[in-house]
């Protein structure tokens, strides 16, 4: 079980500590020493081991962290320090004076510039020609649903995200107003129980499916782009023919538990897998980036890379042909990819999902 620290209590507990502590400050008098390393995070919480927090004085439950610091900014940190050469790996001995110093550290960081506060640049990602796609409270850089005519309900802002309603009565995505060619991209994103979402890129096309649905999804997708409707539907839902980074639980959701790696976390969906399961429980926010050059693309989450690949690689055109059928029109679109400047979409896949700390650095 992992406690989580809140500062300005632990200060207290750390001063009023008792002798315990001094036999590991002895070992481990420089703060190097302090097995952050090795420390897991959960959410914007710094974890500590049960039993040094009953050391400490805490209560089983242990004591949420206000926002001071963001997740990101522990792990930078905690990435220089080692662990004693004499600690287990499960067991991460913590000094009281390290631990004082390792938390005012994290206090002057955002004098620093260091990081931000959630949905805002730092002054030197703004210097280095960051965008803000979304500052917390309103559709600024998005296609509003509900602005739409008919009006749209598939998303909506709360708590400060861009969420993603659950079977809303027009499935679609939010769309990014501007079109971008090159670029990095980073966001949060957390998913619900069973819950499947993504964000698509290099969008070559979008339609609404109405009329008879074909027995295969495909097949629906491949007639409603040779047969576009004529206006804007009150109810049903609309395709995004582009690729995909995918978001799921990937435990509970049908589709990447049966359909295995290339349906889960951070694959390009049905094309490649990532390398390795990085993604956080359910419910917990994960850090994604997603790097286009050219044809090359890059997936990272929670600051592994786990997809290096190209858009012209074999594998997308086996696949495209597997899925849509060679020279269906979503194979065109897909495997020619006539579109190089296009929007980013967020995914309403009928599930809940919530977005936030989006930004983009246009590379071109």
């Amino acid at each position: 079980m992992l406690q989580s620290i809140r500062s300005g209590r632990t200060m207290r507990k750390w001063r009023s500590s008792p002798s315990p502590l001094k036999s590991h400050e002895s070992e481990c008098r420089d703060t190097q020493g302090f097995a952050l390393s090795e420390a897991l995070y959960r959410g914007t919480a710094l974890a500590v081991p049960e039993n040094q927090a009953k050391i400490l004085g805490f209560s089983p439950r242990g004591l949420r962290k206000h926002s001071v610091a963001k997740a990101l900014a522990y792990r930078r940190v905690a990435a220089r320090l080692k662990p004693c050469p004499d600690t287990k790996p499960a067991q991460f001995p913590l000094s009281c004076r390290a631990a004082i110093r390792f938390v005012a550290l994290l206090a002057v960081l955002p004098l620093a510039g260091l990081w931000a506060a959630d949905n805002q640049l730092t002054p030197q990602e703004t210097n280095a020609g960051w965008v803000l796609l979304f500052n917390g409270r309103d559709f600024n850089h998005w296609e509003d649903p509900a602005r739409k005519s008919p009006a749209g309900d598939s998303f909506v802002i709360e708590d400060g995200c861009l969420k993603a309603v659950a079977h809303p009565r027009i499935v679609e995505d939010l769309f990014s107003l501007e079109n971008y060619g090159d670029f990095e991209l980073e966001w949060d994103w957390k998913i619900s129980p069973s819950g499947n979402s993504g964000l698509k890129y290099r969008i070559q096309d979008r339609v609404f499916l109405t009329g008879q649905l074909a027995a295969r999804f495909e097949d629906t997708v491949n007639r409603a782009l040779a047969n576009r409707p004529a206006s804007r539907p009150s109810r049903g839902l609309e395709y995004v023919v582009g690729f995909e980074y995918q978001m799921t639980d990937d435990l509970r959701n049908s589709d990447a538990v049966h359909a295995g790696p290339r349906h889960q976390t951070a694959a390009l969906y049905d094309i490649f897998p990532p390398l390795e399961n990085r993604s956080r429980p359910v419910g917990e926010f994960n850090h994604s980036r997603l790097v286009v050059r050219g044809k090359h693309i890059e997936h990272w989450l929670n600051g592994a890379k786990v997809v290096d690949g190209a858009l012209d690689a074999p594998e997308v055109a086996s696949s495209m042909t597997k899925r849509w059928g060679e020279g269906s029109r979503a194979w065109e679109l897909l495997v020619k990819q006539q579109r190089a400047r296009c929007p980013i979409s967020l995914q309403n896949h009928g599930d809940e999902a919530w977005f936030k700390n989006i930004k983009i650095h246009p590379l071109n």
